[in-house]
């Protein structure tokens, strides 16, 4: 394809004429492949996603930078990610461009309109996006079929590498191996940054299944908790019907005993003798020091009996 960019030794010196140019571009560019994300960006790239730091850019892919939904697009963002790349390498004018939606690293929804065109960039399929903020989606989509906005550098929607300049064709080893060491730098930076963040997705998979777990957990316990409280509830009303009965029982006794002091007196009018009367005096006397103790005991025992009773309605 006439507008793809190779990179290959003879051309090492365009290459770093190349990024040089992205790197001093007034509008946001990045280089995307499908499999790593980004690849590489500018300053007006990383201002445009509000990012500290390049670095911190690359970490990310498009589709972490976007929302699930290109609404306006009725597509996922990753289908859009898929279907651009595979358009702008077919493209016939050498470019594809359209309107998307991107999420910064603050949070903040920003639309743009983005020029992709097709690279190839040690021997990986990407592409090249020149980004450029819109207010109107709609209406910056229709006026993108119409025009190539004339803010945005031509010679950038459309990259080439040529070696025609006196100064690239006359660059020494020394630059042809700085270049081709920036090259693979970035390549083995983006690498390792692509394996931290399988670790950190695997990671992340990992601690929603443990918090699955937690919460499963949780709610069993809710339900043995429940279980507890029915069963704790069914052993305090057993326990208030028993005190309630003990009360009864003592109260019915209690009424025994002051009827057998009734009777005591009524026995007592009846002796006529002194004999007979200071005799029944002394068994009246130990019977009602007997049951005075027996009166106190039962007394006592039913104001144990009510204090429980309540204590059990409070813990009901």
């Amino acid at each position: 394809m006439g507008n793809e960019i190779q990179i290959k030794k003879e051309t090492k010196s365009a290459v770093k004429k190349y990024l040089k140019k992205i790197h001093s571009s007034k509008d946001a560019i990045v280089i995307v492949t499908q499999e790593n994300g980004y690849i590489e960006a500018n300053k007006k790239a990383v201002k445009f996603f509000e990012a500290k730091s390049r670095e911190e850019l690359l970490k990310h892919r498009p589709d972490t930078l976007s929302p699930k939904m290109q609404s306006h697009l009725g597509k996922s963002s990753k289908e859009v990610l898929k279907e651009v790349i595979e358009k702008a390498w077919k493209s016939k004018d050498g470019y594809y461009d359209l309107i998307v939606e991107h999420i910064s690293l603050k949070g903040n929804q920003i639309f743009a309109r983005v020029w992709v065109s097709p690279v190839k960039l040690m021997e990986k399929i990407a592409v090249q996006a020149v980004i450029k903020k819109v207010s109107n989606p709609i209406l910056d989509d229709q006026k993108s079929n119409e025009t190539t906005s004339t803010d945005i550098d031509s010679s950038l929607i459309k990259p080439k590498i040529d070696d025609d300049d006196d100064d690239d064709n006359n660059n020494n080893n020394d630059d042809d191996e700085s270049s081709d060491s920036y090259i693979e730098t970035q390549t083995e930076t983006r690498s390792i940054l692509q394996k931290q963040t399988s670790i950190s997705e695997w990671t992340k998979d990992n601690l929603d299944k443990e918090i699955l777990k937690l919460d499963e957990e949780i709610e069993k316990g809710r339900k043995e908790k429940g279980k507890l409280e029915k069963i704790k509830f069914k052993v305090l009303q057993k326990q208030v019907n028993e005190r309630t009965q003990e009360n009864t029982q003592l109260k019915n006794e209690i009424l025994v005993l002051q009827q057998l002091l009734d009777e005591m007196k009524r026995s007592n009018e009846e002796i006529e003798t002194e004999s007979q009367l200071q005799e029944k005096i002394q068994i009246c006397k130990k019977k009602k020091k007997k049951y005075k103790t027996e009166v106190e005991r039962l007394t006592n025992r039913l104001k144990m009996v009510e204090f429980e009773k309540e204590n059990l309605k409070k813990l009901m």
